[in-house]
């Protein structure tokens, strides 16, 4: 509906301001809107709120308005001249608002506003190509400016966008970590999990290919084994697939006292990964198959066909 409404506000645009702030604001409605559809595919709920969009005239107020009603994010805001620069003010406000909005402030600021700034890169990658040497140059620029530590993180969070995982397991343990305490203030001491589970899927975003890491995380509240099934010279050999040594690590990392494992395979490696799966639901009553997605990862500057298979181990929940 939104594309369409766009659509005939652009038709008769011309011919009334008010029309053409409609389809602008339409438009931007739609980007937006699609964009929060494809993620939620990735990870349920983490974008729950839809975005709408009103434009009034620059002079009618000093900020944006913001406003939430039924289950709807209203953003109230000054229509600018510049149509990139209303695009991408929308989008930064619609994310600093909207992504896991639950989970936010128990997660330590400049690790929270990276998120936003990955997500808004990649939305407007995914949406609006044409704008990301303008958002690099007018947004990034500014705040990366003698800010290193940022710099770093926006570094590691493209490099686990390019592996498929930024949405399907950073954000969905933080969401799921923020509903540990919400609707709790937060306090000190609720930032420094998020910060180390972060930390650790730093090996991910830098791993070389064919190189063995340990992606466990253990904490409080935070409990995951990702693993990635990927060697050939364990997968195949003897003139078949061995998934046993896959199996016996879900097992280990079951004793560990892990909540949730994502397996991770790509390219014919996947084939494993699908053993591994079917040997899993054999055992219902100790492992969970949560959701499963397919797509592609940029992998030394080849891409990929990926999996990703997400289980929860019953016993530890």
């Amino acid at each position: 509906m939104e594309k369409l409404a766009s659509l005939f506000y652009k038709l008769f645009s011309s011919f009334s301001i008010n029309l053409e702030k409609a389809h602008i604001s339409k438009d931007i409605q739609f980007k937006l809107n699609s964009y929060r559809k494809e993620m939620n595919k990735e990870c349920e709920d983490l974008v729950p709120y839809k975005t709408e969009i009103k434009f009034v005239r620059p002079t009618s107020i000093r900020h944006e308005i913001i406003k939430y009603r039924d289950k709807k994010l209203i953003i109230i805001m000054k229509n600018k001249k510049n149509q990139d620069e209303n695009f991408i003010k929308a989008a930064l406000i619609s994310t600093e608002k909207s992504l896991i909005p639950n989970a936010r402030r128990y997660i330590d600021n400049q690790l929270m506003r990276s998120i936003d700034l990955q997500y808004v890169k990649n939305l407007i990658v995914s949406n609006k190509k044409i704008l990301i040497n303008y958002f690099i140059d007018k947004c990034l620029g500014p705040e990366l400016k003698d800010n290193e530590d940022l710099e770093e993180t926006l570094r590691i969070l493209q490099k686990l966008s390019e592996r498929g995982v930024f949405t399907r397991i950073l954000l969905q343990e933080l969401k799921e970590y923020g509903m540990n305490f919400y609707p709790a203030l937060s306090v000190k001491e609720h930032l420094n999990e998020p910060k180390a589970f972060y930390e650790s899927l730093k090996d991910l975003a830098n791993k070389e290919h064919q190189v063995d890491i340990n992606l466990d995380f253990i904490g409080e509240h935070i409990k995951v084994s990702p693993i990635l099934i990927g060697r050939p010279q364990v997968i195949f050999r003897g003139g078949g697939v061995d998934i046993c040594p896959y199996i016996n690590w879900i097992f280990k990392c079951e004793e560990l006292g892990a909540k949730t494992a994502y397996l991770l395979a790509m390219g014919k490696n996947i084939v494993a990964l699908k053993m591994v799966c079917k040997q899993l639901d054999l055992m219902p009553d100790r492992f969970k198959k949560s959701t499963e997605s397919n797509f592609n990862v940029k992998f030394n500057s080849k891409q990929y066909k990926s999996r990703c298979t997400r289980y929860y181990f019953l016993n530890n929940i």
